[in-house]
């Protein structure tokens, strides 16, 4: 199907195939499993059964196009997890940005599963625990505005901060914990972008 969200995000082209082929809205929550069951090795068929259980009855062939739309318009993706995986056999481990590696004991395994497990998550390593590795950073260059405007950290879930701050300060952390964030230096020309907002609770 011809795409209309232009730079749209994974779940977003899910959720946007999926209505072109159905008529039907597809939820973000079922989009992100969807597109994480194709990353980590699930297929077609699995996708399938997870659309089947938002009442979207797609056949197996539009599956496997949802998939392959995929992966043309994230063919730099693609190309990515199978030069890392290509290293990981040559060297053994993948590593993060910041140098952290991990090792598979399972990379050279006769069995298809087990080994195509480990490749994923090797290359899994390499992507989500950069990101990991920079969300730590960002949160300690956050704690002079932590200080500085009564604020605290509540939670840290994956790519996302929780602060609690005093009403009265929360216009102005929100600016200088933002920009701080963002002006933490990255490698290979990487650029960190923050995006935030406050309520009540």
């Amino acid at each position: 199907p011809e795409h209309r969200c232009g730079q749209c995000d994974l779940h977003s082209l899910l959720q946007e195939t999926v209505a072109a082929m159905q008529d039907i809205e597809v939820d973000r929550p079922a989009a992100k499993q969807g597109n994480f069951c194709g990353q980590y090795g699930g297929g077609a068929t699995m996708l399938r059964t997870i659309m089947a259980v938002q009442r979207i009855d797609l056949t197996e062939a539009q599956c496997e196009d949802v998939m392959s739309t995929r992966k043309t318009l994230y063919t730099g993706y693609e190309a990515g997890v199978t030069r890392l995986i290509e290293a990981a056999h040559r060297d053994g481990y993948t590593e993060t940005v910041e140098g952290r590696r991990r090792y598979e004991v399972d990379l050279e395994s006769p069995d298809w599963k087990t080994r195509s497990h480990a490749e994923r998550a090797l290359a899994n390593h390499r992507i989500q625990g950069t990101a990991a590795d920079i969300l730590k950073r960002a949160m300690l260059n956050v704690v002079p505005a932590l200080t500085f405007y009564g604020a605290r950290i509540v939670a840290q879930v994956h790519d996302e901060i929780v602060f609690t701050v005093p009403e009265a300060n929360a216009d102005n952390f929100l600016l200088v914990a933002t920009q701080a964030m963002e002006a933490l230096p990255l490698p290979n020309g990487l650029a960190l972008k923050v995006e935030g907002g406050y309520g009540a609770s």
